[in-house]
C-alpha cells in the first residue's frame, strides 16, 4: 500500500496568485506583482476591497481560466506512481463545480478533492504523512503535527521561506516546483 499525500491547488498546481493579481490589475489600473497578495492584503488596497475583487473574480468564473504552473499536471500523475493522492483546497465549497472542472481539463480528475481551510486536520483524519503545500502557516502547522511539509516556493512566499531555511532547524522541504518533491518520494 502506498504512503498518502495532501496536494494544495492554488499556489502549488494552479498559479492562482499570478491570475488574480493580473484580474485585481485590470480591474483597478495597478501595476501590482504576485509577491504582493500577502492573505486579503494587496499594496495600498484595503483589504474589503481586495476581498470584494475576489468575488468579482468567482462570479465571473475566472477559476475556470488559471493557468498552471509549468508541466504540474504531468507532475500529480507522477506523484501518484509512488503515492495516494488526495487534493485539497482551501476554496470555498460553493467552488466545487468549477474547481472539478479545472481538475479534470487538466487530466486530474481522477483523484479525491476536498474542500477544506483546515488541512492538517484533513491529514490526521486521513493518515496522511506528506503535505504539499504553499501557505506557510499551514506548512507550521504540519511540521508541528510531523506531518512531511513540502513547501513549495513561490514569488508570494519567497522571503517567509528563506526565513526558515535561514534558521537553526529548518522547518521544510523546500521545493520549486512539484518536479523537485518526486525527488523525495
Amino acid at each position: 500500500m502506498k504512503q498518502k499525500i495532501l496536494i494544495d491547488v492554488d499556489g502549488v498546481i494552479a498559479d492562482f496568485h499570478r491570475h488574480f493579481v493580473k484580474y485585481v490589475n485590470k480591474s483597478l489600473g495597478t501595476k501590482f506583482r504576485p509577491q504582493d497578495l500577502q492573505g486579503w492584503t494587496l499594496g495600498h488596497v484595503d483589504p474589503k476591497e481586495v476581498y470584494e475583487l475576489h468575488e468579482s473574480y468567482v462570479r465571473e468564473g475566472q477559476y475556470g481560466e488559471i493557468p498552471t504552473y509549468f508541466n504540474a499536471p504531468q507532475h500529480v500523475r507522477e506523484i501518484a506512481q509512488r503515492r495516494d493522492i488526495l487534493i485539497c483546497t482551501a476554496r470555498k465549497p460553493d467552488l466545487q463545480t468549477i474547481t472539478k472542472a479545472w481538475l479534470s481539463y487538466h487530466g486530474l480528475n481522477q483523484f479525491e478533492l476536498l474542500h477544506s481551510d483546515k488541512k492538517i486536520d484533513v491529514c490526521k483524519e486521513r493518515d496522511i504523512g506528506e503535505i504539499i503545500e504553499d501557505n506557510i502557516e499551514t506548512l507550521d502547522l504540519a511540521h508541528a503535527a510531523k506531518i512531511i511539509p513540502y513547501a513549495v516556493e513561490r514569488t508570494h512566499n519567497k522571503s517567509r521561506i528563506l526565513d526558515d531555511q535561514l534558521s537553526e532547524k529548518p522547518k521544510y522541504i523546500v521545493v520549486r516546483g512539484l518536479d523537485e518533491v518526486i525527488k523525495y518520494l
